[in-house]
C-alpha cells in the first residue's frame, strides 16, 4: 500500500460528498454521512483521469488536503454537495495510506489508499466531520 509519510497524521483530509450520501439522524437530529460515500474511485474513472497524468497505482479514495484549497474551491462546479473533514492520522488507524495526486485543476487532490472494506466505510462515516452542509 502506497503512504506518503511526508503528510503528517495531523494533516486534515477533506472529502466532497454529494447529498445522496448525507441522511437525517432522527435519534441525534443531526445529518450524517452515509457509509458508502467513503468508497474508492472507480477504475473506469481511473483509467480516463488518473492514467494519462502519469499515476500507475491502484485507485484510491479522493480527498483534499485542506489546507491548500478552500470550501469554494471543493464545491465549484459541485452543486448539492457538502465537505466532510477526517485526518491522515485516522486513515492510518483504519490501515489506510494517503498519497498526494494533484490534478490540473485540483492541486491539493490526495488519494486514500487501500481497501474499503465494511467496516472501513463505517468507520469514515462515524468519525468524519461536517466543514460544510449541502446547500
Amino acid at each position: 500500500m502506497c503512504d506518503d509519510e511526508t503528510i503528517t497524521n495531523d494533516v486534515i483530509l477533506w472529502r466532497r460528498v454529494p447529498e445522496t450520501y448525507i441522511n437525517y439522524d432522527k435519534n441525534t437530529q443531526s445529518i450524517r454521512v452515509n457509509s458508502q460515500a467513503f468508497q474508492n474511485s472507480s477504475k473506469e474513472y481511473h483509467e480516463k483521469i488518473m492514467k494519462p497524468l502519469g499515476y500507475d497505482h491502484e485507485p484510491g479514495m479522493s480527498s483534499d488536503i485542506a489546507t491548500e484549497t478552500s470550501e469554494e474551491e471543493m464545491l465549484r462546479n459541485y452543486a448539492n454537495h457538502g465537505i466532510v473533514a477526517f485526518t491522515a492520522e485516522l486513515c492510518r488507524t483504519l490501515s489506510q495510506g494517503i498519497i498526494k495526486a494533484p490534478l490540473p485543476d485540483d492541486q491539493a487532490h490526495a488519494e486514500v489508499m487501500g481497501k474499503k472494506t465494511k467496516s472501513v466505510r463505517r468507520s469514515f462515516a462515524k468519525q468524519c466531520i461536517f466543514v460544510k452542509s449541502p446547500e
